[in-house]
Formats: C-alpha cells, structure tokens, sequence
C-alpha cells in the first residue's frame, strides 16, 4: 500500500505542477487551489489514508506528503505573485477581504 498510495501522491504532485504553470488568471488559481489543496481534494483524500498505515509506512508517507504540500503551497504563492505582476500591481498593494473594516 505504500508504494500505490506514494506513488499516487507523486502522480498529484506532478500533475499539479505542470497544471499550475498554465494558469493565467485568479479565477483559474482559485479553482486550482481548490482541486490541489482544498479539504475534498484527492491529495488530501490519498493523506488521510495514512492512519491506515504500519508506523514505519506513515512515517515515509507522511513525510513524503508534508513535502509535496510545503511545494504545492510555494508553487501556489508563486503562481499568485507571478500574476499580481503580471497585473502590474504587487502582492502589497491588494486588498485583503480577510481584514476587517476601517471604521
């Protein structure tokens, strides 16, 4: 089981990678995020196998796994800088919705 579930993960890893360096608008980043990284994606679904494992598989996958999605996250960050340049504006310079109000 560890070699399938590796290997699938290694399959989402590339698959994400190769997707990401097409993506050329924020709609298309978000539903990138949401495929790759979201709770319901397959990475997440194929991570949550992994108490299902020996110890010694866990520790393997669970590594393997961690470091898959420490890149993702950073080619995301990436993919989202590249096009706020590619807008002509910085990261700095957006709004975050997240921030509350000024009064």
């Amino acid at each position: 089981m560890t070699v399938m579930t590796l290997d699938r993960l290694k399959a989402i890893h590339s698959e994400a990678l190769a997707s990401i360096a097409e993506i050329r608008d924020e709609a298309s980043l978000h539903a990138w995020e949401n495929t790759y990284l979201g709770r319901k994606s397959e990475f997440n679904t194929v991570l949550k196998t992994v108490k299902e494992l020996s110890p010694e598989e866990r520790k393997t996958v669970g590594a393997a796994g961690n470091s898959i999605k420490s890149e993702l996250i950073g080619a995301f960050e990436a993919a989202k800088e590249r096009l706020a340049r590619e807008k002509g504006r910085s990261q700095t310079d957006m709004v975050d919705v997240t921030l509350p109000g000024k009064g």
